[in-house]
């Protein structure tokens, strides 16, 4: 249960920082409207941000991992 709340916490600041990431990458790459977008409606920060591969296969897999771990949690409860 610990275990499972701790890689929840660690899966949730692997996305947060790799959001920030993306969207940084955004600005930099001149992409003014689709970084500040990205803040506010984030699954479009991969879609925009797909160039950067790296980046936004860490995006999705963190996210699935929080969700994965979530959903476990929810269910030993």
């Amino acid at each position: 249960m610990i275990l499972l709340r701790i890689l929840a916490a660690l899966a949730l600041v692997s996305w947060l920082v790799c959001h920030v990431g993306l969207i940084a990458g955004l600005f930099l790459r001149r992409k003014w409207l689709h970084a500040t977008l990205s803040i506010v409606l984030p699954a479009f920060a991969v879609h925009w941000g797909w160039s950067m591969k790296r980046r936004a296969i860490v995006w999705l897999v963190s996210l699935g991992t929080y969700a994965a771990t979530l959903t476990a949690l929810r269910l030993t409860d």
